[in-house]
């Protein structure tokens, strides 16, 4: 039996065990035949049996392949059925006496709201989609009697799309229950997707790329140091699919969760071999009552999803979604609630470090004093030791803020300028409406005025980053991010997209319900819009999610009502329409309170198509097409208007001529006039 002291290398092969499956064949429907899914599970079975050593009668694999015996094995195996692998699985693994168990599937997959996997077995039907829950099946084995299986690895190679998207299946719900969960057993998770994301098979190769890459790297070690070194080959993994993306030549990232504990949070870390465990200490009544204090002061805080990432980080465990979190509605004290039922290794509750670093980020100086005084006073209640500072946030520079006012003459405009850090100040409004070409000119000479007296002052931070544009609806089609002023030096012309953030705004169209709802999704951004966002697009998932990716089948008359039934999300529109169909675009956006959009202003380029397999305004954000960092849209927009200046007309792509609706509505001036 293992001590609990076992180093993984020096795990004898006669004590290793292990679960492989590999479905291609399923009974659903011939769409879903999965060329190489077998085939790896062999090729896993042979790296196991052959350089890691593990004795064939060790390993029960499972396969169904397309064709019969087209994969050929020394080691027997059987159909990847339900009653065959859950025997193996449930009744003749836990009677072996064994160290380390590996668990490898290869085949379709799809992920539950509790975010558990569920891998379909061969005889699923739409009728009765027939699956193993990973994810329960791994509490179950985690609370197994006795000392049996001190170290368990699961690999999927497998999709983890959202079970709602999976129409026409029945899937359900599956449970095996489970004893009590033992501390001195070690889980590790490798999958081949983040949620929501596909897994790429090479199909011509039969082979899944995760596998292939999988194999590549344990293909020369022994089961038990590719066990202890699976830590070091899953970052190794993630990095090379990071590449694989930037090239476009793959769309999934590979996720490794070490000792998940029942709610979903990782414990141990980044080490797994015998990593101690430490008990945290939870929240006493003091500190619940002065929380509780603090956070009646105020909603959610800005940067809350931040400061999640950081807490996580310093206890050195893997940050859980956001899905998998409270909303923001529910308020700070229901988030630190939620922290508090997560264990970390550092000794640390995670909720001091997580409001450590929400003080500091705090919008409110004073506020953020308290809660951090909160965590000192907590700390050394518990005797939890000091916590660590945390990053300070970073100071925003100055902008110039312009509103064009509609006014009794026609095409001309009533405007204002402010300056705004930390607050609002007037910098020139006008007397009399101009036209366009008119509220060009002023701009030009108080934007050069502000510059000299910033160079005049000699003060490095001192600068202005970005322009924001306040316009009315229609005036949303002017190019003002291509608007050259002489700003320059001697006065030379500087477009001001490729010299400053230019962004627009349309505040006359945040009134009635429109306001409320614009009011909650830039609070939702604020508190939770740190990190990369996968893209939604209607009719192919599910549509509570941040950002949306529009494309021409996609704005309809229900537009706007579907961009508003989730109160919060989505915070973010991608419009990659025509240009007829923009102005009902936007429109709906606006309808809906949705603070940020971004479009291009011809619609597609070169008049265009929109082919399906033509990288569009995804690609063009996303070098993969998947996932966007919303904060650092203003920048990335920025980059690509430069990168554009000089490109012809006939060979712009979807990353020329991009705008930007960026609105926030906690930075709007009053209507300040001068005297």
């Amino acid at each position: 039996m293992s001590t609990g002291t076992t180093i993984l290398s020096g795990i004898s092969p006669s004590r290793t065990y292990a679960l492989i499956v590999g479905v291609e064949r399923y009974e659903v429907d011939p769409s879903w035949d999965l060329p190489g899914a077998a085939r790896d599970a062999v090729r896993f079975a042979e790296w196991l049996t052959g350089p890691g050593g593990v004795p064939q009668e060790n390993v029960h694999l499972f396969t169904s392949p397309l064709e019969a015996g087209r994969h050929s094995c020394r080691i027997p195996s059987k159909a990847a059925t339900a009653q065959d692998i859950e025997r193996a699985l449930f009744i003749e693994l836990p009677r072996c006496d064994g160290d380390l168990l590996w668990i490898f599937w290869a085949g379709h997959g799809y992920q539950d709201r509790a975010t558990q996997l569920l891998l379909p077995y061969s005889e699923a039907t739409a009728e009765r989609t027939m699956h193993l829950n990973l994810d329960a099946a791994l509490r179950w084995l985690n609370g197994l009697p006795g000392g049996g299986f001190h170290h368990q690895i699961a690999i999927a190679d497998s999709c983890r799309v959202d079970d709602r998207l999976a129409r026409g299946l029945t899937l359900g719900s599956v449970d095996y229950g489970s004893g009590t969960a033992r501390s001195d057993r070690r889980q590790f998770r490798l999958y081949a997707t983040r949620p929501g994301d596909t897994a790429v098979n090479l199909a011509d190769r039969g082979a899944g790329l995760f596998t292939d890459h999988l194999l590549g790297e344990l293909a020369e070690l022994t089961a038990g140091k590719g066990a202890e070194l699976l830590p070091d080959v899953a970052r190794r993994l993630q990095g090379r699919f990071l590449r694989l993306k930037a090239e476009r030549r793959a769309w999934q990232v590979p996720q490794f969760i070490i000792d998940r504990d029942w709610d979903g949070s990782s414990l141990f870390g980044n080490r797994w071999d015998d990593a101690p465990v430490v008990r945290v200490p939870r929240l006493d009544d003091a500190a619940w009552r002065e929380l509780k204090a603090l956070a009646a002061e105020q909603d959610l805080p800005a940067y809350t999803y931040d400061a999640v990432l950081w807490a996580f980080a310093t206890a050195e465990c893997a940050a859980p979604p956001i899905s998998t979190l409270p909303p923001p509605d529910h308020g700070l004290t229901a988030l630190v609630q939620d922290l508090e039922q997560r264990q970390g290794r550092s000794g640390l509750p995670f909720s001091l470090l997580f409001a450590r670093c929400l003080a500091a980020h705090a919008e409110d100086p004073d506020w953020g004093l308290r809660l951090d005084s909160w965590v000192d006073r907590t700390s050394v209640r518990l005797g939890v030791g000091a916590v660590p500072p945390a990053p300070a946030r970073r100071a925003t520079a100055p902008e110039l803020h312009i509103q064009l006012r509609k006014s009794s003459v026609e095409a001309a405009y009533l405007v204002d300028i402010w300056l705004h850090h930390d607050s609002f100040d007037t910098v020139w409004c006008s007397k009399d409406p101009l036209d366009v070409p008119a509220v060009q000119q002023e701009l030009g000479r108080q934007l050069g005025s502000l510059l000299e007296r910033f160079s005049a002052d000699g003060v490095e931070q001192t600068s202005i980053d970005r322009i924001e544009f306040h316009l009315p609806f229609k005036l949303l089609s002017e190019r003002v991010e291509d608007w050259e002023l002489p700003i320059g030096r001697r006065g030379r012309l500087r477009r001001l997209g490729g010299q400053f953030e230019v962004v627009v705004r349309c505040p006359e169209e945040r009134t009635g319900a429109a306001y409320h709802l614009w009011k909650r999704k830039w609070a939702w951004f604020k508190a939770y819009g740190g990190g990369e966002w996968a893209l939604f697009t209607p009719g192919t998932g599910l549509p509570s999610q941040p950002i949306w990716l529009l494309g021409r089948p996609s704005v309809s008359a229900r537009l706007g009502v579907e961009l508003q039934a989730d109160r919060h999300v989505p915070v973010c529109v991608l419009a990659g329409v025509s240009a007829a169909q923009l102005p009902d675009a936007l429109d709906a956006v606006l309808e809906a309170g949705v603070p940020i959009a971004v479009w291009r202003r011809d619609g597609p380029p070169n008049g265009g198509a929109f082919a399906a397999d033509a990288p569009g305004l995804d690609r063009a954000l996303a070098p993969a097409g998947t996932h966007v960092n919303l904060r650092e849209l203003p920048q990335k927009l920025r980059r690509l208007r430069i990168e554009g200046m000089g490109v012809q007309p006939q060979e712009q792509t979807w990353e020329h001529g991009l705008a930007l609706l960026w609105d926030d509505p906690e930075r709007t001036p009053e209507r300040l006039r001068l005297g």
